[in-house]
């Protein structure tokens, strides 16, 4: 179970990788409104507008708390199934929050993919950084693990009890 929610977090993280380098690539309109666009497609002509858009970027970035080993994997992985390479800023949620921030001020944003604590999401949609994609893929998550808005999907979880 925990390998297939795993897998099941790379596949989404995989998908919104994709999705927000070929958002990128069309500067003339908003993000989500991009998003919106490619969510009408078919899924095969929203993955290969994906890929496409991803592969013309050339690299995907991801910041986040990722662990080293899970973020080794899904890079591995994202660069033999999609030919475009992978790189990340790993920190803290906090210093990954952070970094986006500062990077938002200065209008000029390098993550593809963020993934910090979920205690800096708010801050981050308040302050724009964070988009709403609804992706197809978020169907595979139980509704505890996502947001109805569609600004984030959990790919993992903690645990914490007092003892």
């Amino acid at each position: 179970m925990k390998r297939r929610a795993f897998y099941l977090g790379v596949l989404m993280l995989v998908v919104s990788i994709a999705l927000s380098s070929s958002a990128r690539a069309a500067v003339s309109k908003e993000p989500e409104e991009v998003w919106q666009e490619l969510l009408k497609l078919p899924n095969d002509e929203r993955q290969k507008r994906l890929v496409t858009g991803a592969r013309a970027e050339g690299k995907a970035i991801l910041y986040g708390n990722v662990s080293a080993d899970h973020q080794e994997r899904l890079r591995v992985d994202f660069e033999k199934r999609y030919g475009v390479k992978l790189e990340g800023y790993r920190a803290s949620g906090e210093r990954a929050a952070n970094r986006l921030l500062t990077e938002a001020r200065s209008n000029k944003v390098d993550a593809d993919v963020m993934a910090p604590s979920n205690e800096h999401i708010p801050v981050l949609i308040k302050a724009g950084v964070a988009g709403r994609y609804n992706s197809p893929e978020r169907a595979a998550f139980p509704d505890a693990h996502k947001d109805r808005q569609g600004y984030w999907t959990a790919y993992d979880y903690n645990v914490a009890v007092i003892a």
